[in-house]
C-alpha cells in the first residue's frame, strides 16, 4: 500500500488512460481547449498530480479512487502529458480531414 502512488504507469495502462481521456473530450467537442489547457499547464503537471493525491478524499466519490489514482500518474509524467497532447492534436486533425465520416454517402447523384 505505501507504493500506491509513487509507482509508474505501465506502457499499457498509460496507452489505456489516454485512449480513454482523448475519447471522452472528443465526445463532448472539447479538443482545442483541452489541448491548450494542458500545454499551458505542462510546467506544473507534477503539482497537478500532488494535487490530485491531496485532494483525493474529496475526488474519489465522484471519479473513483482507482481513477485518482491512474490520473494523477498520468498528469505527473511529463512524456504521459505530451502523448496525450499528441493524440489530441492527431484526433484533431483527423476530423478536419473527414468532417462527414467515411461512411458518408451522396444522396444528391441519384438522377
Amino acid at each position: 500500500m505505501n507504493d500506491l502512488w509513487t509507482e509508474e504507469l505501465t506502457p499499457e495502462e498509460e496507452d489505456s488512460l489516454i485512449t480513454k481521456v482523448t475519447e471522452q473530450i472528443t465526445k463532448r467537442g472539447l479538443t482545442t481547449p483541452a489541448v491548450f489547457l494542458l500545454e499551458s499547464h505542462k510546467p506544473v503537471g507534477r503539482l497537478a498530480g500532488q494535487s490530485m493525491i491531496a485532494l483525493s478524499p474529496f475526488l474519489a466519490p465522484f471519479i473513483g479512487m482507482s481513477n485518482v489514482h491512474d490520473y494523477s500518474r498520468l498528469i505527473q509524467s511529463p512524456s504521459s502529458l505530451e502523448k496525450l497532447i499528441v493524440r489530441l492534436e492527431e484526433t484533431t486533425l483527423d476530423q478536419e480531414t473527414d468532417p462527414g465520416g467515411s461512411d458518408s454517402t451522396d444522396v444528391g447523384d441519384n438522377a
